[in-house]
């Protein structure tokens, strides 16, 4: 019997990034007495540009606020529930993220979900392109997946551009950083608002 896999991004798709960005933002800005709008091209940004402003300790801290949030992290409980019924239904489930071994181990500590192969920073190099091709072919190839049975579940437009060089279905949630209008250029495979949607498209 043939196998489908789904291949899901942590942050913006099962970890919710913006409310745990906004709650260290606002943390460390209000400890500095500094006033900050919070927007969406700020929560994309990279911390180290965003706390520039302030002193050299405000990395520190922003390190240490992330690291305790995620002991309890923020999470999109629908999704999971989605991905406990792929693993019911026999995928292949996969996890690629640019975020450290340390910090996604401590976010899926707290979810009972079996990944088939995760990959972390130090395997994608921050997802750099050529990186993310490479890794979504090495999982079709080991579990011996059709691309057109393949799913790549994600919030971010880099993440589809890889999807779609490498030829499997892209599935973009709104839940995420990016909005539609952003993403619509990257041509996205699926454009799902609800979590009954991304059951349904993997699903059914």
């Amino acid at each position: 019997m043939k196998r489908k896999c789904a291949i899901f991004d942590l942050d913006g798709v099962i970890h919710n990034t913006r409310q745990t960005l906004t709650k260290i933002y606002e943390s460390i800005f209000s400890k500095y007495q500094v006033p900050v709008r919070i927007t969406d091209e700020l929560l994309r940004s990279s911390p180290n540009v965003v706390l520039k402003q302030l002193d050299n300790d405000a990395m520190k801290k922003f390190n240490r606020e992330y690291n305790t949030l995620l002991t309890n992290p923020i999470l999109y409980d629908d999704v999971i529930k989605v991905i406990v019924e792929c693993h019911r239904k026999n995928f292949i489930l996969a996890l690629i993220t640019s975020q450290p071994k340390s910090r996604t181990e401590k976010v899926l500590k707290s979810i009972v979900i079996h990944f088939d192969k995760i990959y972390t920073w130090q395997d994608t190099m921050g997802k750099r392109f050529h990186a993310h091709c490479r890794i979504i072919s090495e999982i079709l190839d080991k579990f011996k997946i059709s691309k057109r049975d393949a799913f790549y579940v994600t919030d971010s437009p880099d993440d589809i551009k890889a999807a779609n060089s490498v030829g499997i279905k892209s599935v973009w949630v709104s839940w995420g950083l990016f909005s539609e209008l952003e993403i619509v250029a990257y041509e996205p495979g699926y454009i799902v608002s609800k979590t009954e949607e991304l059951n349904h498209i993997l699903i059914t």
